[in-house]
């Protein structure tokens, strides 16, 4: 009701500031109800996407190709980013808006006519040209002190790239977009808000790059050497990333060859292979060698001077994996991670899984976990996005073919078998932490959990007993995602979660016990009482299986059984109570 209330607001007064009231509704785009998530799309639609009724066909004044209406609309959306911390809501809008998807199904059976498809999406082509005029004007009109202002409108070109990047590759000039992009990548401003309009420029240049038949070679020449200058010298690593990523997608895209990748592997290898100490250059050298590999696998495997992969592996194990400098070895774990994103099979080889293993045993720093856990997760969302890109055709942006004769996919990363097989080899692991005491380690684990059980790559029963017990959880953020996961398999596989329900609150309590031993914080009031502690938890696994007799029986007789004491197994009054 309140959304509906809102929107009949904003439509009735057109010319009122309406971006915080936008900011309210969208922020229930990921609400738990399914009918509100539809509510939010369809507002939004009709807001902005939905051809107006009547003809606006005048255009904006200032020589514009874009209808004032649309002008408008492309503006209010802007406006509605600038109050937002990230652009990923409005990503999800646009993504189910071009799909129609929150259409009720009565009206998705009559079938989608094609030319509603084809409006909206001529639509959303005029929004990304007005952003790129914007873009211009703004940037022109600005003197050094606003130059911020590019900002927003280059989130909201980046977010309708990321949802399909062929919006941003008009008929009539397919380059248009980044030879007009390209000139703002020699910003030297050194700022964070810099670095984000870097990286989100980057971003689009490298996902419109592979779809241009043929690239201007004035501007891929130029592009090059940008993003070589900004690899070697750019203090924020983000921005660093992207320009890896780009520059591997123009190489493969442009028909570049890796002659330049091949420079910088061996630039940074040396470094790294030298007397040099300093921890700065070695941190980014690192960081910089494992992006170039995880990106350029492809085109360096296949070019005549041969990778020695096994060289760099050892290399990063004898003198950065074994190292006390700290940071250094996390740097080198995440190179490490990088590496086996391109060349999965190395992580089955005795000597890697023993170093996995040891970065994610209960003893190591919690960075260092952290960083472990982080590279099987970039591995497994690599392998995930690998796999949509084969399902649905579309060549994935890293890889994209010259004169698109074939395909061809990253090595070993679209094999599920491949994928199975090394998730089960650090499944017990991967657990242990998700119950680790520290909480950003518990949250690192659990993300991995959940692609592991979208992927259906394990048996969901493993980790019941575990995801009981971070319902408890103290932070809230790991109860809800645990208890989301929980939901969805008891929707599914109900026997399953009821046969571990006792072993699930065994553990909840031994988990617990841990907590309080070690959370300064909260443990003084969770001694004194630990109930108000638990409560919330047990009874949001308690609401998981309330609505059938059958199943709340079980859960009471699993407890019960607990307090037959016999010899074997004689349990604690604490857990009991």
């Amino acid at each position: 009701r309140a959304i509906k209330i809102i929107r009949d607001l904003c439509a009735s007064n057109p010319n009122a500031d309406t971006s915080h009231a936008f900011v309210e509704i969208i922020s229930r785009v990921n609400d738990e109800e399914s009918s509100v998530q539809d509510l939010v799309c369809k507002t939004f639609y009709e807001l902005w996407f939905d051809e107006p009724s009547g003809s606006h066909k005048h255009l904006v004044a200032d020589g514009s190709s874009v209808p004032m209406e649309i002008a408008t609309k492309t503006e209010q959306i802007v406006d509605m980013l600038r109050k937002m911390p990230n652009h990923q809501p409005l990503i999800t809008i646009i993504k189910r808006s071009l799909t129609l998807e929150f259409l009720p199904q009565s009206s998705k059976a009559a079938g989608i006519n094609s030319s509603m498809m084809t409006s909206l999406r001529k639509r959303c082509e005029l929004i990304c040209r007005r952003l790129l005029e914007r873009i211009l004007q703004v940037e022109e009109g600005a003197d050094n002190e606003t130059k911020i202002h590019t900002l927003p409108y280059v989130l909201v070109l980046q977010a309708f790239c990321i949802v399909d990047p062929t919006l941003c590759t008009p008929v009539t000039d397919p380059s248009q977009f980044v030879v007009t992009l390209q000139p703002y990548l020699k910003n030297k401003v050194d700022s964070k808000s810099t670095a984000q309009l870097l990286e989100s420029i980057i971003f689009v240049i490298d996902a419109v790059i592979p779809l241009i038949r043929k690239p201007p070679q004035t501007v891929v020449e130029e592009l090059e050497q940008d993003l070589k200058q900004m690899i070697v010298r750019h203090s924020f690593l983000t921005v660093v990333h992207a320009c890896i990523k780009c520059l591997s997608a123009l190489s493969n895209a442009a028909g570049r060859g890796p002659r330049l990748l091949e420079y910088l592997v061996n630039l940074f290898y040396k470094h790294l292979s030298g007397p040099n100490s300093d921890g700065q250059v070695l941190g980014r050298s690192l960081f910089c060698l494992g992006l170039l590999l995880r990106y350029g696998y492809k085109l360096l495997a296949a070019s005549e001077n041969q990778l020695d992969f096994p060289k760099i592996l050892e290399l990063l194990k004898r003198r950065y994996l074994r190292r006390d400098d700290f940071s250094l070895k996390v740097r080198a774990m995440q190179a490490l991670g990088y590496i086996l994103i391109a060349k999965p099979d190395f992580m089955l080889q005795k000597d890697i899984l023993n170093l996995i293993e040891a970065s994610l045993s209960s003893d190591v720093d919690y960075r260092l976990k952290i960083q472990g856990l982080q590279n099987l997760y970039e591995y497994l969302r690599d392998a995930e996005s690998q796999l949509t890109a084969d399902s649905t055709g579309k060549p994935t942006v890293p890889y994209a073919t010259n004169g698109g004769s074939e395909v061809p996919v990253a090595a070993g990363a679209g094999d599920t078998n491949i994928c199975g097989g090394i998730i089960q080899l650090y499944w017990n692991s991967i657990l242990e932490r998700s119950l680790d005491m520290n909480d950003q380690v518990r949250h690192a684990a659990l993300k991995i959990v959940e692609i592991v059980l979208r992927q259906g790559l394990v048996h969901p029963i493993t980790c019941v007993p575990h995801l009981i017990a971070l319902e408890t959880d103290p932070v809230e953020g790991n109860s809800k995602l645990a208890h989301h996961l929980l939901m969805n398999m008891n929707e599914k596989y109900p026997s399953f979660f009821e046969s571990r329900l006792g072993d699930g609150l065994q553990m909840s309590f031994r988990f617990f016990e841990t907590i309080v031993s070690n959370h300064n914080v909260v443990a003084t009031n969770m001694k004194s009482n630990p109930i108000a502690f638990v409560k919330p938890g047990i009874s949001r696994i308690y609401r998981l299986i309330r609505a059938n007799r059958n199943s709340r029986n079980k859960f009471v007789h699993s407890i019960v059984r607990k307090f037959i004491s016999d010899s074997r197994s004689y349990p604690t009054i604490g857990f009991l109570v």
